[in-house]
């Protein structure tokens, strides 16, 4: 199923880039940033990567931000993912943050 993580920016930067690795999983990946709450900025990002692929994705952390300074961001095996395909318990993807100085 799916299982939402918690990123939070520390570096004060205004864009995050976003390496997915998903590699370790036969199963497209399917992600939804939630909308910050900024107001005016705010919005949802959503995509996909593919099965045993690297993708990158740079966001504007305005977009995204949470007023508590927190990202949300939720991943979902594909229709039809084994029930092996836990993204947190078995590393089966990764996710990295590079924040853009």
């Amino acid at each position: 199923g799916s299982e939402t993580f918690t990123y939070t920016p520390t570096a004060g930067s205004q864009n995050t880039a976003l390496i997915f690795n998903n590699t370790g999983s036969t199963s497209i990946i399917n992600y939804s940033i939630a909308a910050g709450s900024l107001g005016w900025a705010s919005k949802a990002i959503t995509g996909s990567i593919g099965a045993s692929a690297i993708a990158a994705l740079e966001i504007d952390n305005a977009c995204v931000l949470s007023t508590s300074g927190t990202v949300q961001i939720t991943f979902t095996p594909s229709t039809g993912a084994s029930s092996t395909t836990a993204l947190l318990s078995n590393a089966a993807f990764k996710m990295y943050a590079l924040e853009l100085l």
